[in-house]
């Protein structure tokens, strides 16, 4: 019996290249399938996660079970494969663009595919999330410590409901503290209201009406000559 050569978590054809390996590189190694050249629909021998690269530079990624991506009652692997998707938004270093109850497109932003908010952020990952538009545009801001939950928000909204069904690109990613980080006079987009304006007070501190203490909210002069105040992750460099 012909033995075919295998690689973990993707073909050996599609190992060499650099989205792939970056991928592989943030997943759980324990969970990658290993996957033959000779093709994993319906091998008994191909259970995990599977990464295949997309000629746009992008990245497919997929669960199998012993080689099917439903179970004998045509249920989706869909949990195990969110719980590999939430692998990759640990970072901001990935991008997800759709994901789906068998297959989950992703992108790596050393591939160039920043949004503009993001080129030249270099910080460490924080607990906040953009919804970006095919422009690069974030279009939802929100806070979510666990990736699940982020992706759970993100399927909801209803801006990426709306681009499922007319086939355009939207996107989720994880923000970087650098893109939290303002300076006065800096002109920012309050993203909720897509109102603009001139950065007013870059730190301070407001109290809730729960009590709570943000240090993090940034106060801008807007266009209208009106001031707005709203926690940091709600605006975005102009």
């Amino acid at each position: 019996m012909t033995q075919h050569p295998t690689n973990p978590g993707a073909a050996p054809r599609h190992a060499g290249y650099p989205q792939v390996r970056a991928a592989l590189a943030s997943l759980d190694d324990k969970l990658l399938a290993n996957v033959p050249d000779s093709g994993w629909t319906c091998n008994p021998a191909v259970t995990g996660i599977i990464v295949a690269p997309r000629p746009d530079g992008r990245i497919c990624l997929y669960w199998a079970a012993q080689g099917r991506i439903r179970d004998t009652r045509s249920r989706p692997h869909t949990a195990h494969l969110h719980a590999a998707v939430a692998r990759l938004l640990r970072t901001d270093a990935w991008l997800v663009d759709t994901t789906g109850d068998v297959v989950v497109t992703a992108s790596h932003h050393q591939d160039g595919h920043q949004s503009p908010s993001q080129q030249g952020a270099v910080g460490q990952e924080a607990p906040y999330w953009a919804v970006t538009d095919a422009d690069g545009r974030d279009v939802h801001r929100f806070e979510s410590s666990d990736p699940l939950e982020a992706i759970r928000e993100y399927e909801h909204h209803p801006a990426v409901r709306s681009a499922k069904l007319n086939l355009r690109r939207i996107s989720l990613r994880r923000l970087s503290t650098d893109e939290l980080a303002f300076t006065i006079g800096q002109r920012v987009r309050h993203v909720p209201s897509d109102r603009s304006g001139v950065v007013e007070v870059a730190s301070a501190q407001l109290v809730t009406q729960a009590g709570r203490v943000c240090d993090d909210v940034l106060k801008a002069t807007m266009d209208r000559a009106t001031s707005l105040t709203a926690r940091a992750h709600e605006w975005a460099p102009e």
